[in-house]
């Protein structure tokens, strides 16, 4: 698989700022349009998280103690987060 006329981060020594994408082995590999000459390795993309860790509702929780905390769900999985005494937030997930 072949893109052509990608700009390049940076121009080549050639002079030119227009480069093509070759996949070879997984790696998008950017060549330079007017020498050939490679250039560099694309970073691999990362399939989006969108709405993966999307908490629908959370509910307040406290306990005898006077300890709260918040509980929701993920899906079926069940989400709590915890205020720590340092102001931070840790955040728990149970697997069903």
């Amino acid at each position: 698989m072949r893109v052509e006329n990608e700009t390049m981060r940076k121009p080549c020594e050639c002079g030119s700022e227009v480069g093509y994408v070759e996949v070879k082995s997984g790696q998008q590999c950017m060549y330079c349009t007017e020498c050939g000459t490679w250039q560099y390795n694309k970073p691999k993309e990362r399939p989006s998280r969108s709405g993966y860790d999307t908490i629908s509702t959370l509910h307040l929780v406290e306990l005898e103690n006077g300890s709260k905390f918040y509980a929701g769900r993920n899906g079926k999985d069940k989400v709590y987060l915890f205020k720590n005494d340092d102001g931070s937030v840790s955040y728990c997930r149970k697997l069903s």
